[in-house]
């Protein structure tokens, strides 16, 4: 069943919650105004979640993330989109073999294992979409500063001095 499909029956189905809570919503009005507000906000609401899902639906595709795992020995590459990903090519700068992927379908990781142990890494990632387009990001996988303290101000403040 194709997502199209899915969502006709699902935009028929909305259709008719919407028209029965504009029904109930002017029936309590007549009854008591104040409780009017109750349909009304699940009539809107309905409608915006039928118009969120046909633009998800419209525009998927994949996102892939890489991240370092805490152990530094693996990169965890994850499908965030909504679209699988196909043909991905992870290269990795000082890695001399790629790793190839066959797929990664929407919502799942890969784990690729690294040769040796990495402090900061640079990698590529290319990969297909089912339109057959080819896409390539680049991720800086690591911490190469030492850890940001959230508080320090942009700009010095009243001689504020850093930690010692």
């Amino acid at each position: 069943m194709s997502s199209s499909k899915i969502i006709s029956g699902n935009r028929r189905l909305l259709q008719i919650l919407v028209i029965a809570t504009g029904v109930i919503a002017v029936l309590f009005y007549f009854i008591e105004p104040l409780l009017a507000g109750i349909p009304a906000v699940v009539c809107v609401t309905l409608l915006l979640v039928a118009f969120l899902s046909e633009d998800a639906a419209r525009n998927a595709r994949p996102i892939l993330l890489a991240q370092l795992l805490e152990n530094h020995r693996e990169i965890i590459l994850e499908n965030a989109g909504t679209l699988a990903a196909g043909n991905i090519n992870v290269a990795a700068v000082g890695i001399e073999e790629p790793w190839k992927i066959a797929t990664i379908e929407p919502d799942t990781t890969k784990r690729l294992s690294l040769p040796a142990m990495v402090t900061m890494l640079t990698i590529e990632v290319t990969y297909e979409t089912e339109g057959g387009g080819q896409k390539s990001k680049v991720f800086t996988l690591g911490n190469p500063d030492t850890e940001q303290d959230p508080f320090k101000p942009s700009f010095p403040l009243f001689s504020w001095q850093g930690k010692k």
